[in-house]
């Protein structure tokens, strides 16, 4: 039987230390590059393959964080992942997703099977699991909790998203606006984008129409179902909690020989590929990812690295992005 190739071999080859072997391989030490392709040469030459238990149990880290979420079917939450992966790379992190479906309890045992050694962190986006239960399941594994206000590095000001919102109808003359809500983002029972439509319609003077809210479920399928709804109450304009929800509302207005805009306004929520997919172009919210993703990441580095937790959760305001899915009510 051939010998196992060890890191031996490949520093013999190579005629540098072994320790140099294994920064070069794990890329957390700046490596000449005409050192670092020698090596890699006879990696590939004596096709050798690093013990990834022995790296564990001689470094004390795996190098991977899991990132926990009840759905992945929103292409927005596909972006978001594709900047926390960039930004966890940066640090010579890996990713590993796991999608626990809508069930509480399927993802306290995922918190549970990851907090075991499995990985070095943990990222919580389960809108169901708060906190300090997140902190409890996988002690000592450091995990921060995504978009909790007063507890995340980076909380999102949906509040303000949505009176951006209704504030662009609002100034097109818009007065019956239908609101299709996202369960993905209720905590403690509270839907923030909701909080914020019913504080602009106070700032105007307006009550509060709760026929004119429909709770959506971020599918398309939903959205159609609210715009038939909404639509019987006389909107002339929607405003959707994401845009998955949004394309079914104009899907629900192709079928019903109903034009956007000049029928029906529509705004959505994300920014996702959809946006520019459906035409016309849909005018949205925009989340930046990529600020996200660093905070988020720089905060778990901190907690894994220094034992430290965020100095303060940075707050960050999406950008109503404006393209020809509204236009002025006709009067």
């Amino acid at each position: 039987m051939r010998q196992k190739v060890t890191i031996n071999d490949v520093a013999a080859l190579t005629g540098v230390s072994v320790s140099t072997v294994s920064h070069a391989l794990s890329g957390r030490r700046k490596i000449s590059d005409e050192v670092r392709k020698r090596i890699f040469d006879a990696v590939t030459q004596l096709n050798y393959r690093p013990s990834y238990t022995a790296r564990v149990m001689s470094s004390k880290r795996t190098m991977l964080v899991a990132a926990l979420i009840s759905d992945c079917g929103n292409a927005a939450t596909g972006q978001l992942f594709e900047a926390i992966n960039a930004e966890l790379a940066r640090y010579s992190y890996k990713m590993v997703l796991a999608v626990t479906g809508p069930t509480k309890e399927r993802g306290r045992e995922m918190l549970a099977t990851f907090s075991t050694g499995m990985v070095d962190g943990i990222i919580n986006m389960m809108y169901q699991i708060e906190t300090n239960e997140a902190k409890h399941i996988c002690n000592p594994v450091p995990v921060v909790t995504y978009l909790r206000q007063d507890s995340a590095p980076v909380y999102i000001d949906f509040e303000n998203a949505a009176i951006q919102a209704m504030e662009y109808l609002w100034s097109q003359g818009h007065r019956r606006i239908g609101f299709i809500t996202s369960n993905t983002r209720i905590y403690n029972g509270i839907e923030p984008c909701l909080t914020g439509v019913k504080q602009f319609l106070s700032s105007k003077r307006v009550d509060f129409d709760p026929q004119l809210i429909y709770e959506g479920s971020n599918t398309c399928d939903s959205g159609m179902i609210a715009a038939e709804n909404l639509y019987k109450q006389g909107v002339t304009a929607i405003f959707a909690g994401n845009d998955q929800m949004a394309a079914g509302v104009y899907q629900w207005a192709y079928q019903n020989n109903l034009r956007v805009p000049d029928d029906l306004s529509v705004i959505g929520f994300d920014d996702s590929p959809l946006a520019t997919s459906v035409c016309p172009p849909l005018t949205t919210l925009q989340f930046p990812n990529q600020e996200i993703a660093r905070h988020t990441v720089e905060s778990l580095i901190a907690k894994i690295e220094l034992q430290q937790d965020p100095i303060q959760t940075k707050v960050i305001r999406p950008t109503l992005i404006i393209r020809r899915s509204t236009q002025p009510v006709n009067i």
